[in-house]
This record gives C-alpha cells, sequence and structure tokens, in this order.
C-alpha cells in the first residue's frame, strides 16, 4: 500500500448559456435549469435559477468545488424542464472529467447532447486553479485511493417532545441515518463536503401540526470538511421551533485501520467471457463426440474446424 500526498484544487464553473432546438413543453417554450454535481467532492448538489420560457436560457451562474486532484473527478450535468404538476423532467445528462481542463487556465467548452436527436448545446466555462490547503496522504494501490477517515460525535441540546422518531442523516457517511438523540456517531471521509438532513421517519406524519412528506427532508445545512478537534455548531429548523447540534471531529489513523483496495472487471464481462467459455467447451464436447478413433479435431484462423487424421509416429530403432 502506497502512501501518496496530492494537492487540492479549487473549480469554477460557470453555467452560460443553453441552446434547445425544440422546446420541451408542448404549448410553450422549455422552463429549464441545471443541477451539477461532483460525487467525489460533494454530496450535495447545486443548480441554476429557472429561466421560464425560453428556448435560448442565459444563466451566467458560477459555482465552486474543492476538488483532490489524486481522483478522478467526474463533473455531471444534468437539464431539466420544470413542470407545475408533474414530476420534472430530466432533458439531457452531460458527464465531463476535469482532468481535460488545464491548471490555472479558462476554458469555455460547448457540450451537445447525445442522449436524443434534438443536439441540444449547454455552454460552460471552467478554471481550476491550485488550493492553498496542505496536501493530505491518502492509501492507495496505484489505481484505487482510500480516503483519510474521521468521526463526527453530534450531540443534540435540549431536544422537544415533537421532534421524536425523526432521523438525522449525514449524507456519506458509512452509515447516513442516526435516530435523532442526544448523542450520535458518524464516520466519513474527511475532505467530503456534505450536509445533515432532518428527515422524518416511517411513523412520523406530521409535526407541529404540519403534514410531512416522508421522501423530503424537513431541512439541511451543508458542512464543510471540518478541522480535527475542532468544534461548530449548527441549527436546523423543524416545524416552530429548531434542532441545535455540537459537532466535534475526531482523526482516525489509517495505522489503526484495516485497508483493503481491490478492482476488478466490469459483470457485464465476466458475463461475456463465461458465454465464450462455455461456448467453446460445448463445441469441443461435441467435436469430442462426433469424431472418429485416430482423428483430431483443428481449429484454423478463420474459425472453421476440420477432422484430420493424428499423425502416426513409428518407433525406430
Amino acid at each position: 500500500m502506497q502512501k501518496e500526498f496530492m494537492p487540492y484544487w479549487n473549480l469554477n464553473v460557470t453555467v452560460l448559456r443553453a441552446k434547445f432546438n425544440q422546446s420541451h413543453d408542448l404549448l410553450t417554450n422549455s422552463d429549464c435549469y441545471v443541477v451539477l454535481k461532483i460525487p467525489t467532492a460533494c454530496t450535495c448538489s447545486h443548480r441554476t435559477k429557472t429561466i421560464t420560457n425560453n428556448n435560448a436560457p442565459e444563466w451566467n451562474e458560477t459555482f465552486q468545488f474543492r476538488v483532490h486532484s489524486g481522483v478522478k473527478n467526474i463533473l455531471e450535468f444534468y437539464i431539466y424542464d420544470a413542470d407545475t404538476f408533474t414530476k420534472d423532467d430530466c432533458c439531457s445528462t452531460i458527464l465531463f472529467d476535469i482532468s481535460n481542463l488545464t491548471l490555472g487556465q479558462k476554458m469555455t467548452k460547448c457540450f451537445i447532447s447525445d442522449d436524443d436527436e434534438k443536439n441540444n448545446e449547454l455552454w460552460v466555462e471552467f478554471k481550476v486553479t491550485p488550493s492553498p490547503e496542505n496536501p493530505v496522504q491518502y492509501l492507495s494501490n496505484g489505481v484505487l485511493m482510500a480516503a483519510p477517515l474521521c468521526a463526527l460525535e453530534v450531540k443534540a441540546d435540549n431536544l422537544r417532545t415533537n421532534v421524536n422518531n425523526l432521523l438525522l442523516k449525514l449524507g456519506g457517511a458509512f452509515k447516513e441515518d442516526c435516530v435523532l438523540s442526544e448523542s450520535m456517531s458518524y464516520y466519513i471521509n474527511r475532505d467530503l463536503e456534505t450536509e445533515f438532513s432532518l428527515m422524518p421517519s416511517k411513523d412520523v406524519t406530521e409535526v407541529d401540526g404540519v403534514y410531512v412528506n416522508q421522501l423530503n427532508p424537513l431541512s439541511t445545512v451543508p458542512i464543510k470538511p471540518v478541522p480535527t478537534k475542532k468544534k461548530i455548531k449548527l441549527s436546523l429548523p423543524v416545524g416552530k421551533g429548531s434542532v441545535h447540534l455540537q459537532v466535534k471531529t475526531e482523526h482516525r489513523s489509517s495505522e489503526d485501520m484495516n485497508v483493503r483496495l481491490d478492482f476488478d472487471i466490469p459483470n457485464e464481462e465476466k458475463n461475456f467471457k463465461r458465454q465464450q467459455y462455455s461456448s467453446r467447451d460445448r463445441q469441443t464436447r461435441s467435436l469430442n463426440t462426433g469424431r472418429k478413433s485416430g482423428q483430431a479435431a483443428i481449429t484454423r484462423n478463420n474459425g472453421e474446424t476440420d477432422l484430420s487424421h493424428k499423425p502416426e509416429y513409428k518407433q525406430t530403432g
């Protein structure tokens, strides 16, 4: 196992504009917005504002990401068309590897969607710069990287009776959901930007007389990587009050942690190879059954199989 120290980067992404050659609505032009994600850097997503009734929207909105340079970071763009009475439609998906960017230089790219025949365009400006943060140690087997781990000890103050059976979720943690109580623990990648969310459990249908949807968080608060031994205070509004949290991080040394980094071929490729071997095995058994004594099966380069007589070797002496 190798120990590697690699720097952080600050990535600025400006969503400039888009062009839709066909509306995603039946009677009006599109009502579009863009969602951005980098799962290796942040569990949260960013989104632009919605531009209504416009097939050539202009946003000019900039978003920041903090990324580790030693990890393969894929920036995901999702273009949605907002609907009033139904679920928003995902019109296009674009994936971009930020390793294609040059450190310190601005780059403007036009992405043309290939998931339909409409050839929609999305124009984006990028700039990646070195971060002043000191590099931290990652473990690597030459292919995969293991990020530093930390433990978050969370204490909740003055819990009210109306917040019973709620869940406190930390996105990206080893175990994301804990029942809200006076003391909770989480384990997470120390470099990951994430958020705390208050979620209703299956038994909760209302809070302070207000109906709640079990699929949607009651409130969220973002949390950036917290330095070791430092305490922070957070507040999440719920109902007519708030839940107050005290969060403390504890570093977990890699010397005390068992790490196994492994990789394999995809399941689809495994199944393909298994089918190939199975087909060859059946063909070999069929040839062995149908040939006469003294014949051998010969497979030529073009894939054809001949039954030929084995050469006879006489012993001289």
